[in-house]
């Protein structure tokens, strides 16, 4: 019998959690659905750029371009129609003077340019393909073609963290690993915890080359020759980031006015820059100084301020200074942007040559003032429609914001699978008018006391109801009411509304009035 009321109390349990998770996502599809609705109807009718278009705000998103003489000039976008590459623009001096319009992708070679962050593949993609299909081999694969003809392939074997090769034919060849190339997989030593590559093809013959990025380590890997060279260690730091320029050999470097040296900037976790160089070979490695150094990253969101490059007559470093200087705590980002837009921010930009290996000598700063972004333009219907719909999503979302919002941000953007997804829930629709959450959900538990008064059957299960209502607002509401929604009667005795779950009424513990006997009418068939 014991077994049995387990087992009962154990499937009303599983029930209510399922009922209680169906309904929080039926809650979020229709705040979804009404947010994407206030977009259409509300946001997209406004023009496409909802800033001024006064001279200070054409300053603040002008691109800032710089000669190698330090001249700075300014590109503006005069055309939002089209995408960056086709997009219409004009460069003027800083005084206003119009030098040259028309396509950016057209834009004159003699303006500096500058290492970007290219990733063809990265370490949250090969942890959602390994969690997905553990033991997978060959989902990133290397084909090698000698004019045109497909000779061999190159499969990276997740195991041994190295690729193994195999003829067209089929037959085994060996393993490129960090060690190179090797006879079988034993040998072959492994490239170490993946977190990214980008890779490119040579034109004749036709085979992937691929700049490999490790925790320590950065490889550059011809499929081709069977060679693996190593162009970065460091085993005291991890590698943070790693950005590129001109470093693949069949760029075209003709169509420039400046020639430009291939350039790996690799950033490690003790904020040291490795500058990898060629023609000649150099590694330059610098910390930038203390004026000059990146504001606290919160993990991935704030864009890095300094830019690297390297023509044939000097290295610079491009670094702009936007006065920002984000929290160390994701939970006071709100707070603090919305102090930083509120007033004028001084904003530079300055041009260094790196001399003596790796100290800068300042070639040119230009500054100007970030006008203030008025509460109309900020407060967009965009962000105050998802305000007041999250005033029904769950309170407990804010308390597990409050107590480790750090931490599910880190794992929003480093986590993995269905986790990862719950996490993005929590935080994309969390009430962002906690007051007004608090209040809806003391209103909603005052209805489920109303309600539940007269059903009661025990304290301990009204007292639940009531934390749970609580705790998930307005898909806790549903669920209590899902499941506890039954008829009450008038009670003979007291005259109160009471329940038909027990024998004893709540209010006066009267039992359920027997029903009075009718006479039986016998039926006599011949």
């Amino acid at each position: 019998m014991a077994k049995k009321r387990n087992s009962e109390y154990i499937a009303r349990l599983s029930g209510a959690a399922i009922t209680l998770v169906l309904l929080m996502f039926v809650v979020l599809i229709v705040q979804i659905i009404l947010v994407q609705l206030a977009w259409v109807y509300t946001v997209k009718k406004q023009p496409l750029s909802a800033l001024p278009d006064s001279p200070e705000w054409r300053m603040q998103k002008a691109d800032k371009l710089f000669l190698p003489d330090g001249t700075i000039y300014l590109a503006n976008k005069v055309d939002t129609q089209h995408n960056d590459s086709y997009a219409k623009e004009e460069i003027t001096d800083v005084n206003g003077l119009v030098l040259w319009q028309g396509i950016h992708k057209d834009r004159p070679s003699k303006y500096l340019d500058w290492a970007s962050f290219t990733q063809n593949f990265n370490e949250q993609q090969m942890r959602d393909i390994s969690q997905l299909s553990p033991g997978l081999p060959g989902f990133i694969e290397a084909p090698v073609r000698v004019s045109g003809e497909f000779k061999e392939v190159w499969r990276y074997d997740l195991e041994a963290q190295a690729f193994a090769g195999y003829e067209a034919g089929g037959r085994f060849i060996g393993y490129l690993g960090a060690n190179g190339f090797v006879a079988s997989k034993a040998q072959a030593k492994p490239f170490g915890e993946f977190k990214g590559f980008t890779s490119w093809t040579d034109e004749d013959p036709s085979s992937i080359v691929m700049l490999w990025q490790a925790k320590h380590r950065i490889y550059q890997i011809d499929f081709l020759a069977r060679n693996v060279e190593t162009l970065f260690e460091n085993t005291q730091s991890d590698i943070k980031s790693v950005r590129w320029h001109h470093w693949r050999p069949t760029y075209p470097k003709d169509s420039s006015d400046i020639r430009y040296r291939p350039l790996i900037d690799c950033l490690t976790s003790d904020n040291n820059h490795h500058l990898i160089m060629r023609e000649p070979n150099q590694v330059i490695t610098m910390e930038l100084p203390e004026q000059l150094q990146e504001p606290n990253q919160i993990f991935w969101q704030w864009r890095y301020n300094s830019d690297f490059t390297a023509t044939d007559k000097a290295i610079f470093v491009q670094y702009r200074d936007t006065n920002f200087n984000p929290p160390k705590s994701q939970k006071l980002m709100g707070l603090y942007q919305w102090e930083y837009n509120s007033k004028p921010q001084p904003q530079s930009i300055g041009l260094y040559k790196v001399i003596d290996d790796g100290k800068l000598e300042l070639v040119n700063q230009f500054d100007w003032t970030k006008p203030v972004v008025q509460a109309s333009q900020a407060l967009n219907p965009e962000y105050k429609f998802p305000k007041w719909i999250t005033n029904v999503s769950p309170t407990v979302f804010n308390l597990l914001w409050a107590l480790y919002g750090d931490s599910l941000d880190k794992f929003r953007t480093e986590g993995t699978g269905m986790m990862q997804g719950y996490v993005t829930i929590i935080m994309g629709f969390r009430p962002l008018h906690s007051s007004l959450n608090y209040v809806l959900s003391v209103m909603m538990m005052a209805f489920a006391l109303w309600h539940g008064w007269a059903r009661r059957t025990s304290w301990d299960k009204l007292i639940l109801w009531l934390i749970i209502v609580g705790a998930f607002n307005l898909a806790g509401l549903l669920t209590y009411l899902a499941l506890n929604h039954t008829p009450v009667i008038k009670c003979p005795a007291c005259g109160k509304k009471r329940g038909l779950e027990m024998d004893n009424c709540s209010q006066c513990g009267s039992p359920l009035p027997i029903p009075q006997r009718k006479p039986t009418d016998l039926i006599m068939t011949n």
